[in-house]
């Protein structure tokens, strides 16, 4: 396995910038002040954006990495990862609808819900911040096999 830790440390190092940003932008704003600041909602949504893609880019990269069976669609990276003991089951549950949402953001401007992004930037940022710190732990047992 050659997992080059120092891109793997730069791109944690931006997921937790968007998750430290999101908290930031969104401390002391109700679920109704979001829902009427289109300026804000815009920022949330592309800080979500890149994070889940970090998410995603960092998975493919180990599945790659590994050789293991490629994912035919993005969501197919979080149960590769978890069916291979990269993540953790419960994880991957609560991230298995993260690549839809990605691509939701990036694809379906007209169709992002802004409820549904407001919830995920206060309700699900800790996920992404676990996924980091579980792939950290699989890559240190990894190497020391």
């Amino acid at each position: 396995m050659v997992i080059d830790r120092s891109a793997l440390r730069t791109r944690f190092e931006r997921l937790e910038q968007g998750v430290r940003r999101v908290r930031e932008a969104l401390s002391g704003v109700d679920e109704q002040t979001y829902l009427t600041d289109p300026l804000l909602q815009a920022a949330i949504e592309r800080h979500l954006q890149v994070i889940s893609q970090i998410v995603l880019d960092v998975g493919t990269h180990i599945i790659a990495e590994q050789g293991w069976e490629g994912p035919e669609i993005y969501q197919d990276v979080i149960e590769i990862l978890s069916h291979h003991g990269v993540i953790s089951q419960s994880l991957a549950g609560r991230l298995r609808g993260m690549a839809g949402f990605r691509n939701v953001l990036v694809h379906e401007y007209l169709e992002i819900d802004p409820r549904i992004v407001y919830e995920v930037a206060t309700q699900r940022l800790d996920d992404y911040l676990q996924f980091a710190h579980e792939i950290a732990g699989w890559v240190d047992r990894t190497e020391e096999r």
